[in-house]
């Protein structure tokens, strides 16, 4: 593909900033209209240039975060190539929501490797005659998992853990820190190591703002210390220990300071301040559902008893159905890996961008450079007993890693060869990773961003990281420039009448979360009402306001939103 920069002639060329944002997991860009909308209302169209991703739409997200960022690297390029037939692109933003955060970080680490930003140290370079150069300006995350996916003491944790790998293919893997993508090292191991031969990490010291959105609570997808990038999780058990969360005036449901009260067995649990509902002398119980359903599955009374009397029917159906789906897509995923594979490695590949090679099999050069570093350790040491150093066999720790708890992680026995990452023109990557011990980084406990408060002893609900997970905590915290906002979504308001009870009737709970999720034109008489809080069961989608249209309560994260495009250095 061309990379032509626009006539020499025209000196005054308009530059341009260029935004990409990239959506999640099983995602599509109508996930990310609210944020492209607002980011639109907030700046003119000639100071930014939106681009949505949509090459890796909702099972093309199962094939990895190498391979999702390698489309997504091939439609930024073709878009600069259409912009630049009139105008240059000077300025560089990308926004990923969920996985899109960390098939993000992979992008900038192509963008950077290719030569395509611009820095104090290559300005004059040999990749200062490329058509594309850009100044990386924002690099932003909302609610990803950049520590992988975090393991619980439930069985419902445990079970994700074994089958996640299986049934989410290459992605589901690289989620749970179970792929060995170089060098017998997960991907998210490398993608956050510092060493200044990598490009990931690398990369994002490169933007001016780097700024990552995470939920506080009722993330059951990507938990707070993930999303993060946190050792510990200050809001575990915070309904029964109470939290006082100050909201910040203009952006709620973004808190601007927290204090977790230390909590004795003779004290009771502190209030907390919802974000959707104003201090009062009478503060509304939020009460929650004995069994809580998904949207589509909460009708008004009596069809709710019904749906209740199915359960031991639906459930099972359910997880069957789901795990049918899983395989199928699994399945067509590990083809489609195949495919892309074949056709951009050997004789067989003719894709070039710039020149370059895209797609290559880096694998084999990384493991056989490992192979005679480990071999001539290995006889370092038995020359030299007393004075050698030890050799693990598994550097990383990633493949049978302890948990905080002490148990062993579960490392599927038989599982088929990893298949090998693309090779990203990543050409230094290879010896990088042969030179560099995968723990080289400073232990830096990092500040808290918030207000310092006193963090809950241990819980049974605390999430159980992996040694691994910690020194990625450690390495990602000592970026320079990095900023956190956190998200307090606990629940949304909805207007019942006042004769109705909300904390006893289930019927007016119910019909409160199908008015919220569904616009209804039939005429209602006007009555009494008074506001009460219906608890959020998920925040990972309200956090972006990801489905307005289906669900009301998804508003609750534009003041998130507005935070986010506001906050642009544009």
């Amino acid at each position: 593909m061309s990379t032509e920069p626009p006539h020499e002639s025209n000196v005054d060329v308009q530059p341009v900033h260029l935004l990409v944002l990239v959506h999640g997991m099983w995602g599509h860009p109508g996930h990310l209209a609210e944020m492209a909308r607002i980011v639109e209302e907030t700046y003119a169209r000639e100071e930014l240039h939106l681009l949505l991703a949509e090459a890796n739409r909702e099972e093309g997200t199962y094939d990895g975060i190498d391979w999702c960022a390698e489309r997504v690297v091939d439609e930024i390029v073709d878009e600069i190539n259409k912009i630049q037939q009139l105008k240059r692109v000077t300025k560089f933003s990308i926004t990923g929501y969920s996985l899109g955060g960390l098939v993000s970080r992979y992008v900038v680490g192509i963008l950077a490797q290719r030569g395509y930003f611009v820095t104090n140290d290559n300005d004059n370079g040999p990749s200062s005659s490329s058509p594309i150069r850009m100044t990386p300006m924002n690099f932003n995350t909302i609610a990803t998992p950049h520590l992988g996916l975090i393991r619980y003491s439930t069985l419902f944790s445990s079970l994700a853990h074994r089958l996640g790998p299986k049934l989410l293919s290459r992605t589901g893997e690289q989620f749970y820190l179970r792929d060995n993508w170089a060098a017998a090292r997960p991907l998210l191991d490398i993608m956050s190591d510092p060493s200044p031969s990598l490009p990931f990490y690398r990369s994002l010291t490169l933007f001016k703002q780097v700024r990552i959105f995470a939920n506080a609570v009722n993330d059951l997808t990507v938990p707070y210390v993930t999303a993060a990038m946190e050792d510990e999780d200050p809001f575990v058990d915070w309904e029964e220990r109470g939290v006082k969360v100050k909201f910040h005036p203009k952006y709620p449901p973004i808190i601007t300071s927290y204090t977790v009260p230390s909590l004795s067995p003779s004290s009771p649990a502190s209030e907390y301040t919802s974000a959707q509902r104003s201090p009062s002398k009478r503060k509304p119980k939020i009460s929650k559902p004995l069994i809580p359903l998904p949207p589509f599955l909460i009708k008004p009374f009596p069809l709710n008893l019904l749906i209740y009397a199915s359960l031991p029917l639906l459930v099972p159906l359910a997880f069957v159905l789901v795990f049918i789906r899983f395989t199928r897509a699994t399945s067509r995923s590990r083809v489609r890996i195949r495919g892309l594979e074949n056709r951009f490695s050997g004789s067989d590949n003719q894709h070039h961008t710039n020149g370059v090679q895209s797609l290559v099999q880096m694998i084999q050069a990384i493991e056989h450079r490992v192979e005679r570093v480990i071999e001539d350790a290995v006889v370092d040491t038995i020359d030299d007993p007393v004075g050698g150093g030890s050799i693990s066999a598994n550097p990383s720790g990633a493949s049978t890693p302890l948990y905080d708890d002490g148990t062993t992680a579960y490392s599927p026995s038989g599982s088929p060869e990893p298949s090998p990452p693309p090779e990203s023109v990543l050409t230094s990557t290879a010896a990088a990773l042969a030179s560099t011990p995968p723990n080289a980084t400073s232990m830096i406990n990092p500040k808290p961003s918030h207000s310092p408060s006193e963090l809950p002893k241990s819980s049974k609900n605390a999430p159980l990281l992996t040694p691994l997970q910690h020194t990625i905590v450690a390495r990602l915290n000592t970026l320079p420039g990095l900023s956190k906002e956190i998200a307090f979504i606990d629940s949304f308001v909805d207007e019942v009448p006042e004769n109705e009870d909300e904390d006893n009737n289930p019927k007016s709970r119910d019909e409160a979360i199908i008015n919220n999720s569904s616009k209804s034109t039939k005429p209602t008489k006007s009555k009494p009402k008074h506001s009460i809080p219906i608890p959020i069961r998920n925040a990972h989608a309200p956090i972006v306001s990801r489905d307005v249209r289906n669900f009301e309560h998804h508003k609750i994260g534009e003041g998130v939103l507005r935070c986010w495009a506001e906050g642009l250095v544009v």
